[in-house]
C-alpha cells in the first residue's frame, strides 16, 4: 500500500477551493463508475453516434416484404367496330405479380441487420475513446489536487521554519541570513502552490465540461489516483477480438459479405406471373409468364466491386487486431515497468518524514542552522511530491492499459 502522511483529505481541498462558489450545495462525488456514466451520457460523440444508429435501424423497415416490386392490375376498355360494321364493348382486367426466386427477399433485411451491428460497433468504438478522455482528465485532476495538498502542507512547514529563524534573528541567536533563506523557501513554495491550484481548478473546469456539471457546482473526486491489480497480458490480448476497433472492422467485413450475397442474387431474373381476362366479342381467360434475360446487365460491376471488398475488409480486420495487440503489449509493459517504482518511494517517502522531523526539532534547539534544515525539508517534499507524480502515473498507465484492450465502454 502506498505510504502517504497525514493531512486534509484531497475531498476537503477541492471543496474549500470551490465553496466561495457554491455556497449552500452538496458536493457531488466524482468515483470512477460517475464519471463513466456521465461521459457517455453526456458526450457529444455518442449522441451523433446513437442518431446514426437509429437513422440505419429505420433502414430496416420494408425489408421484410415478399418482393420488391408491386403486384400490376391493368383495366382497359373501348369499343370495336366489326366487319359487320356493328360497334361492341370490349373489357380487358389484368393482373400481374413478381416472384422472387434467388431468395433476394431473405438478404434485404440480412445486410440492414449488418449495417446496423457496423453502426453499434462504431459507437462502441466512440465510447471507448469518450470514457477514456473524461478518466484521463479525472485523474490528472486528481493528481493536480494532491500536488496542491502536498504543497500546502510543505508551506506550513516551510512557515513554521520562518517564524523559528524570525526568533532566532530577534533574539540574536543567528543573523538575517537564516530568515531569508527561510522567506525564500517560503515564497517559492507558495508559488507552486498557486501555480497547482491554477492547475486543479482548470482540469476540474474541463472535466465539469465533459460531464456537463454546472460550472459553479462542488464536486468531490474519490478514487481518482486509486488502481487495482493489472489483468494478465495474455487474458488482455485473447479478448482483443471484442475490442471496439476490431469489432468495427469485422462488421465492415461482414456488411461486405452480405451486400455481395445480395447483389449475385440480384442478378437473377423475377419471374412476372400474370392472368388477364376480358371481352373481345367473346369473354376469354389468358395466363402468362414473363421472365427477363440478363443479355446486357448483369450487374457485373457491382458484384466486382462488392467481390473486392470482402478481402480488403478481412486484411483491414486482421491489421487491426495486430496493432491493438502491439499497442496492449506496449501499454502493459510500460504499467507494470512504473508499478516496481513503488518500493522507491515508499521508502524516499519514510526517509523524508525522519528527515523533517529531525531537521526541525534540530533547528528549533539551534542545532543545525537554516541551510541543512531547508534543504533536508526540501529533499523530504520533493519525495512527497515524486511519490504523488508516480500516483499519477501509475493511474494514467492503467488507463492506457484498459484502453488499448478496449474495455472504456
Amino acid at each position: 500500500m502506498t505510504h502517504r502522511l497525514p493531512s486534509l483529505a484531497l475531498s476537503a481541498v477541492l471543496v474549500l477551493a470551490l465553496a466561495p462558489r457554491a455556497h449552500g450545495q452538496s458536493a457531488l462525488r466524482l468515483d470512477r463508475a460517475t464519471v463513466i456514466e456521465r461521459a457517455r451520457r453526456n458526450a457529444p460523440e455518442l449522441a451523433l453516434a446513437r442518431a446514426r444508429i437509429d437513422a440505419v435501424r429505420a433502414a430496416r423497415v420494408g425489408t421484410t416484404a415478399w418482393a420488391r416490386d408491386n403486384p400490376t392490375l391493368s383495366l382497359a376498355g373501348g369499343p370495336r367496330l366489326l366487319s359487320s360494321g356493328e360497334w361492341v364493348p370490349d373489357l380487358l382486367v389484368g393482373f400481374s405479380l413478381p416472384i422472387e426466386v434467388a431468395g433476394i427477399a431473405q438478404t434485404r433485411p440480412r445486410v440492414v441487420d449488418a449495417q446496423i451491428a457496423l453502426a453499434e460497433a462504431e459507437a462502441d468504438s466512440i465510447a471507448n475513446s469518450v470514457v477514456f478522455d473524461a478518466l484521463n482528465v479525472w485523474v490528472r485532476a486528481g493528481g493536480a489536487w494532491e500536488r496542491l495538498e502536498r504543497s500546502t502542507e510543505q508551506r506550513a512547514i516551510f512557515a513554521q521554519s520562518l517564524r523559528i529563524a524570525t526568533a532566532r534573528a530577534t533574539h540574536g541567536v543567528s543573523g538575517g541570513a537564516e530568515q531569508a533563506l527561510a522567506t525564500l523557501a517560503l515564497s517559492q513554495v507558495s508559488a507552486a502552490q498557486s501555480a497547482e491550484r491554477a492547475e486543479a481548478l482548470a482540469l476540474q473546469t474541463a472535466l465539469a465540461a465533459r460531464l456537463g456539471i454546472a460550472p459553479e457546482a462542488r464536486v468531490t473526486l474519490v478514487g481518482a489516483l486509486e488502481v487495482g491489480e493489472i489483468a494478465p497480458l495474455d487474458a488482455l490480448i485473447a479478448a482483443l477480438a471484442r475490442h471496439p476497433i476490431v469489432a468495427v472492422t469485422a462488421a465492415r467485413a461482414e456488411v461486405s459479405r452480405r451486400e455481395l450475397d445480395a447483389l449475385r442474387r440480384a442478378t437473377w431474373p423475377a419471374p412476372r406471373v400474370s392472368i388477364s381476362g376480358g371481352r373481345e366479342n367473346e369473354y376469354y381467360l389468358r395466363a402468362g409468364l414473363d421472365v427477363g434475360l440478363p443479355l446486357f446487365q448483369r450487374g457485373e460491376t457491382g458484384i466486382a466491386v462488392a467481390r473486392a471488398q470482402v478481402p480488403l475488409t478481412e486484411a483491414e480486420r486482421r491489421a487491426a487486431l495486430a496493432i491493438a495487440e502491439i499497442a496492449l503489449r506496449e501499454a502493459h509493459a510500460r504499467a507494470v515497468a512504473i508499478d516496481l517504482a513503488q518500493p522507491s518511494h515508499d521508502e524516499a517517502v519514510r526517509a523524508g518524514e525522519v528527515v523533517t522531523r529531525f531537521a526541525a526539532r534540530s533547528f528549533e534547539l539551534g542545532e543545525r542552522d537554516a541551510t541543512v534544515t531547508i534543504t533536508a525539508m526540501r529533499e523530504a517534499y520533493a519525495a512527497r511530491r515524486g511519490q504523488t507524480e508516480w500516483r499519477e502515473s501509475r493511474a494514467l498507465a492503467r488507463l492506457a492499459v484498459e484502453r488499448a484492450a478496449g474495455v472504456l465502454r
